[in-house]
């Protein structure tokens, strides 16, 4: 050992270079991970925007939805009628990790089927999504702007109830008229 190291210095470095170099999982699994939390976000945003507008038959149109890129991200309006708003939309990621020579990126993406459903007893209606295969001339992209590696995203079935609890004071998606400035 050289004079002046302490005891376990060279060990410490040694395990804190094999957990990045193999132990740390694979870009390509950061990229899966990634893709499913973007996944929950976007059934996250359904939610909060089914109990921000919970009459979905009479206060919302058409145009309205596909206008909200927040819930559609350039996905596809598949149905809006009867208090039921389907839509399938892609979502994409792009995990960079290291530099230089050591440089290692990976891209994940997928299409979700998000179903909306209005007022059902005393809820306020209810949030379905799960991973589909996208349909043609849905491309799942990366946040940079390129086309993402299509991957079978395991997330099974996110199913919300919409409640009062999921109401978000200031909460406002500018669809209902009773909007501060729209």
């Amino acid at each position: 050992m050289p004079p002046g190291q302490r005891p376990g210095v060279a060990a410490a470095a040694a395990a804190t270079l094999l957990l990045v170099a193999g132990c740390a999982g694979s870009v390509e699994d950061q990229a899966r991970r990634e893709l499913e939390a973007a996944a929950r976000e976007v059934h996250g945003a359904a939610v909060l925007w089914v109990a921000s507008s919970p009459d979905l038959s009479a206060r919302v149109t058409l145009e309205e939805l596909q206008s909200s890129g927040d819930l559609t991200g350039g996905g596809r309006v598949e149905r809006a009628d009867g208090g039921v708003l389907v839509v399938t939309r892609p979502i994409g990621v792009q995990v960079e990790r290291g530099g230089g020579l050591l440089a290692e990126d990976a891209s994940a993406g997928a299409c979700l089927r998000v179903t909306m459903s209005g007022p059902d007893g005393d809820d306020l209606g209810r949030v379905r999504t799960e991973a589909v295969p996208c349909p043609d001339g849905l491309v799942p992209t990366t946040g940079a702007g390129g086309q993402a590696d299509v991957v079978d995203l395991d997330l099974g079935v996110l199913d919300d109830v919409v409640d009062d609890g999921d109401r978000q004071p200031g909460t406002c998606f500018g669809t209902t008229g009773d909007c501060a400035g729209g």
